[in-house]
């Protein structure tokens, strides 16, 4: 790091000249009490080379050098302090008529240099008002040659082992050459002997700001320009570091926290991107705008994590180290944070509020306090769980914070509060109170049942025929347990027929344990109109329940077609006692002939199209299957008729019951359901 010492000069005759310094406890921005900085423009940089001859490479290199300080952060921060800036003056050799450097030097050789340098019109005189450092237009890099050492006031050497690089210094005009004369104006230098480890550029940056901000280093008035000086108590340890930043005395206190980082030295000249210094030692300084320590273009703060409250977090994860509380570190603006506690329990957690996590960031005015105090406090919570007993599928709520909640439910209270809670109604149950009383004084992980007593739900209905019917989709359905005229259609459309002499209403019906009727047909038929919604062109199924003894042939249970079947569909007895069932797409398609005895007993008759086949189903059993094809002809203008051919005659002698016309091929499945559902009742609903 750059340390420097910030002795005065010998020439104390000036001591008379100086305003009385005082000691604020807040950074001044001109960092000297009561002697503001007037500089009337740039400040002008010139590099001085104590030697006639130097390696021309290596002036090249500290002149480039020199002139890239100009544009960097460490720098151009220096206008907080009243500087509006540096400029590059130019640079030369010593013209060989002066005092030159020898092996040893002291401070005043180097002024005298200066000066007399000056006074030969070899390089540009400084301006500046008389006995006022702070008007100064120029700053003297006055570069020593290697093999000089330099002697300062207190007996200690430039360049020794763990010593200084460089230092700043002022020099009137006029008293060194002309003792009696009245001062002149002011001259500021900087000295950066050559030999010194580190190269130049650290030095100069350092020292130019330095020079520039703090023009006179009296004590105690100096910005800690000797921080290991035991005249100002040794400013590196770090139990005094906190409360010198918040002080603003920063230039070499940042350069002590900085350096003894490890790491964050290498990201601080990682960050220092100027291509003419990138890998170079640099220096920090104290912002006075941000209380932050600046390393190149970097910025970094002191940081104090503090755990607050009685629980309060007990430590604190920074870029991903753990911490115990308290902490206190120097960071990069960037760093993250995170307060943490020992996790408390199952049903337990930490409610946290403050500063408890985010990003490190700076105070934002002059008067902030320098180091970012971050505090964090946690308070213990408790889990409360809601449930609820005696319900039996119902959905019921809870009330609490003033709104409802779904249950089962949870939430999370301070540990030690009293927290109110309503169980709502349910509909149909009576709430006959909860396993712990409202308000609740919670000091635990607890779960709180709310108990209800709910009479069990009415049974639901019995499944019927009719419902397993209507459940499967048909265009009509007649029951055929009317009582008067009208055969009423109970499927969607309302199809109703009408009845005819020679049918009797009324009689037992074929469904097991249901009331509904049937109808028992000798010579007369249940004819309906031509609707369109029984004029099926595709798949279909017929369902009928039908009772009765030996049929005459060709007598029709349900006729919609032409005689010779070239259209329609139709569901009839043929001769010798057999059953047929039959589809007209332009020529019959219909089933073999099939024996079936007819008996005086129900049967459950079901004819099935399904594009591909027709079959015959009696009693849930398939008892002809013929292949068929093609769309059904339409039958509109052909009316659907009951017990008899719709033309007329072929009269089924019987009872009939269910009847139902479906637009869609029923499944096996679903015939058996209809079987079974009649004959065993609702079990098989």
């Amino acid at each position: 790091m750059l340390r420097k010492l910030g002795f005065t000069l010998l020439l104390l005759v000036l001591a008379g000249l100086l305003p009385a310094a005082t000691r604020a406890d807040a950074a001044l921005l001109d960092m000297e009490a009561g002697l503001p900085l007037a500089y009337p423009g740039p400040i002008g940089v010139f590099n001085l080379y104590w030697k006639t001859s130097w390696d021309q490479t290596q002036m090249s290199t500290v002149d480039n050098n020199t002139r890239a300080v100009f544009t960097s952060d460490y720098a151009v921060k220096a206008a907080q302090y009243g500087v509006p800036g540096f400029s590059w003056a130019g640079s030369r050799l010593a013209l060989g008529l002066c005092p030159q450097a020898k092996s040893l030097v002291q401070i005043q050789d180097i002024a005298a240099f200066v000066i007399c340098e000056e006074s030969l019109g070899g390089v540009p005189a400084e301006g500046g008002a008389v006995g006022n450092f702070g008007s100064a237009t120029l700053i003297y890099n006055v570069i020593v040659p290697a093999g000089t050492t330099v002697q300062l006031p207190d007996g200690s050497q430039s360049c020794t082992p763990n010593g200084f690089g460089g230092f700043h210094y002022f020099t009137p005009s006029g008293p060194r050459l002309f003792p009696l004369a009245p001062p002149g104006r002011p001259i500021l230098f900087t000295v950066v002997p050559a030999a010194c480890a580190g190269g130049f550029l650290p030095i100069i940056s350092h020292e130019v700001v330095e020079a520039a901000t703090d023009p006179v280093p009296l004590p105690p008035t100096y910005w800690i320009d000797d921080s290991s000086s035991p005249s100002i108590g040794g400013r590196f340890n770090p139990a005094n570091w906190s409360s010198l930043l918040k002080k603003g005395e920063a230039g070499d206190i940042c350069s002590a926290l900085y350096v003894g980082e490890g790491s964050l030295r290498e990201r601080a000249q990682a960050a220092f991107s100027h291509a003419p210094y990138v890998g170079t030692d640099v220096g920090a300084f104290w912002s006075n705008a941000d209380h932050a320590c600046v390393v190149g273009t970097s910025r970094l703060v002191w940081a104090e994590f503090r755990s607050s409250g009685p629980n309060g977090p007990t430590s604190v994860t920074v870029d991903g180290t753990s911490y115990s509380l308290p902490h206190d570190q120097l960071l990069f603006h960037d760093a993250t944070y995170q307060f943490t506690n020992p996790p408390p329990g199952a049903g337990r957690r930490y409610r946290f509020f403050g500063d408890c996590s985010g990003t490190v960031t700076f105070p934002g005015t002059v008067d902030a306090a320098a180091a970012r105090s971050l505090a964090c406090g946690a308070v213990l919570q408790d889990e409360v769980s809601f449930t609820a007993s005696g319900l039996s599928g119902q959905a019921w709520q809870v009330w609490f914070n003033g709104i409802p909640h779904d249950g089962p439910t949870s939430t999370w209270v301070d540990d030690g509060t009293s927290f109110p809670f309503l169980y709502a109604d349910v509909a149909g149950c009576t709430f006959t109170g909860a396993s712990s009383p409202s308000p609740l004084i919670v000091t635990a992980p607890v779960t709180v049942t709310g108990n209800y007593n709910c009479p069990p739900p009415p049974p639901p209905p019995p499944v019927t025929y009719a419902d397993v019917i209507r459940g499967d989709g048909p265009v009509a359905y007649w029951r055929l347990g009317d009582n008067g005229p009208t055969a009423k259609d109970s499927g969607p459309y309302g199809l109703d027929g009408s009845y005819e002499p020679g049918v009797t209403e009324g009689v037992a019906g074929a469904v097991v344990n249901d009331p509904d009727t049937a109808d028992e047909f000798a010579g007369g038929g249940v004819a309906m109109p031509s609707y369109f919604g029984l004029d099926i062109l595709g798949p279909l199924s017929v369902e009928v329940w039908a009772k009765g003894g030996p049929q005459q042939p060709y007598a029709y249970l349900v006729s919609k077609s032409d005689w010779s079947g070239t259209f329609g569909y139709s569901l009839y007895a043929g001769v010798n006692g057999t059953l047929r069932f039959f589809v007209g797409t332009g020529s019959s398609q219909i089933t073999d002939e099939v024996g079936f005895a007819w008996d005086g007993q129900w049967h459950h008759i079901v004819g099935v199209y399904d594009g591909s086949t027709v079959r015959l189903y009696v009693d849930k059993a398939l008892i002809a299957s013929t292949p068929a094809s093609g769309t059904i002809a339409s039958s509109f203008g052909t009316p659907l008729t009951l017990g008899r051919f719709n033309g007329g005659g072929f009269t089924f002698a019987g009872d009939l019951d269910e009847v139902a016309i479906y637009d869609h091929a029923l499944t096996t499945d679903q015939i058996h359901h209809h079987y079974n559902q009649a004959i065993f009742g609702s079990i098989y609903g």
